[in-house]
C-alpha cells in the first residue's frame, strides 16, 4: 500500500514541477498555498464525496513534499535535521538561486526545475554552512592571536 501512495505522491510532483517549475516559496507562503488545497478538499469532499476528497489529499501531500524539498525536512526530536538556514542565509540562498534561474533562462537555459532545483539549493545551503564556519573558525583564530 505504501508503493501506492509514494508513487501517487511521486507522479503528482512531476505534474507540479511542470505546471510550476521555478516557484520558490516560505514556510509561511506554503502553509497559504496547503490551507487553501484544505479547503479545496473539504469542499471536494461535501459535493463529490470520498473520492473527489482523495484526489485533493494526493495534492497536498505533493505540496507538502515540495515545500519540504525547497525549504527543509526537519526530523523528529533527536534525530538529525536536514533543513534550512537561520532567516537572513535562506534569504541569501533563494537570492543566489533566483540570480542563477534568471542568468541561465536569460542565456537560452531551460529553467532549473523539481530535483536540480533542489539539488542547487542544497549545494547552496551547504556552501553558506561552510562559509559561516569558515569565518567563525578565523574569528577565533584572531581572537586567540589576540589574547596572546
Amino acid at each position: 500500500m505504501k508503493i501506492n501512495v509514494y508513487n501517487a505522491l511521486k507522479s503528482e510532483r512531476t505534474y507540479q514541477d511542470a505546471k510550476w517549475p521555478n516557484h520558490l516559496h516560505t514556510p509561511g507562503e506554503w502553509l497559504l498555498i496547503i490551507g487553501k488545497l484544505q479547503m479545496d478538499a473539504q469542499r471536494a469532499w461535501l459535493s463529490k464525496g470520498n473520492d473527489g476528497a482523495l484526489h485533493e489529499i494526493r495534492q497536498i501531500g505533493a505540496t507538502c513534499v515540495a515545500a519540504m524539498e525547497q525549504c527543509g525536512a526537519p526530523a523528529r526530536p533527536g534525530q538529525g535535521f536536514v533543513g534550512s538556514l537561520p532567516d537572513p542565509m535562506e534569504a541569501l540562498v533563494t537570492h543566489i538561486y533566483q540570480r542563477i534561474s534568471d542568468t541561465l533562462r536569460q542565456q537560452g537555459y531551460p529553467a532549473l526545475t523539481g530535483e536540480q532545483g533542489v539539488f542547487v539549493i542544497q549545494g547552496l545551503r551547504g556552501a553558506v554552512v561552510m562559509a559561516q564556519e569558515e569565518m567563525i573558525s578565523r574569528m577565533k583564530r584572531m581572537a586567540e592571536g589576540e589574547a596572546q
